[in-house]
């Protein structure tokens, strides 16, 4: 089960790989919801999600990614595995949302 995990969150890291976000002088984006977010925060340049309507290719496809809240939020604040942090350009509070946005809709 440790392996499952840690196999999904490094290929979570991977899949958001040149993202962005690791620009301190660039203002979290205003959007609320955990869609809005993943849009608003470039998520979507390198991840395909369906319910997001996006179609990137440099990380691994989250609609066939299953991953545990708590994961995807270390990996979006931490970074890792060739993924940037987010932590400079999103709040604690606007990276839980998308955790829990991609926890409900990622891996259907």
């Amino acid at each position: 089960m440790r392996r499952a995990i840690l196999a999904g969150a490094c290929a979570l890291a991977l899949a958001l790989a040149g993202c962005g976000g690791d620009d301190a002088d660039t203002p979290p984006p205003a959007a609320t919801g955990g869609r809005e977010l993943f849009t608003s925060a470039g998520c979507g340049s390198c991840h395909r999600l369906a319910d997001a309507e996006a179609s990137g290719v440099v990380g691994p496809d989250l609609d066939d990614l299953r991953l545990s809240e708590a994961g995807i939020v270390r990996q979006v604040r931490d970074g890792g595995g060739g993924m940037p942090a987010f932590r400079d350009s999103l709040t604690e509070a606007q990276i839980a949302e998308l955790a829990r946005y991609l926890r409900r809709v990622a891996g259907r």
